[in-house]
């Protein structure tokens, strides 16, 4: 199918305005969301800078009102960390992340986990249980 014959000549009557739709192909309407996290890889080392971690991924589906979130899990305690909120670019986001302190969690292992949900987060937000989601990933790093 050509990209443009997705394109609906016309809109959709808002009020007074005149609003252009889209009308996208039933299987991506159907689809489930997904998130991926693309880097780190699952069980690979990572390391503790002033600056952050760079962690990056894929996201398909995100439903408005829903945002993605990273969350960081010490495995030697039982809470979530919530990360500063990623950039989106397309269908790629990336976010700064923090395993630990300069010299806190050396030699620890942690969870780390990309979602997709309704629920409202802030950066430095700890959670004492993963939150509800639509879409998750999440994979075993080690510092």
């Amino acid at each position: 199918m050509h990209p443009l014959s997705l394109i609906v000549i016309g809109g959709l009557l808002t009020g007074l305005v005149l609003q252009p739709y889209v009308v996208r192909p039933i299987e991506e309407r159907l689809s489930p969301p997904r998130v991926e996290i693309t880097s780190p890889l699952h069980e690979e080392a990572v390391e503790w800078t002033p600056a952050g971690y760079l962690v990056t991924g894929t996201h398909k589906g995100l439903k408005q009102g829903h945002n993605l979130y990273v969350l960081v899990h010490p495995t030697p305690t039982a809470q979530w960390y919530v990360q500063r909120i990623p950039t989106l670019i397309d269908s790629n986001w990336q976010a700064v992340v923090y395993f630990g302190m300069e010299d806190v969690g050396t030699g620890d292992h942690y969870e780390l986990s990309a979602v997709m949900t309704s629920k409202v987060l802030e950066a430095g937000q700890v959670l004492e249980s993963f939150p509800p989601c639509e879409a998750k990933d999440v994979i075993t790093v080690h510092r």
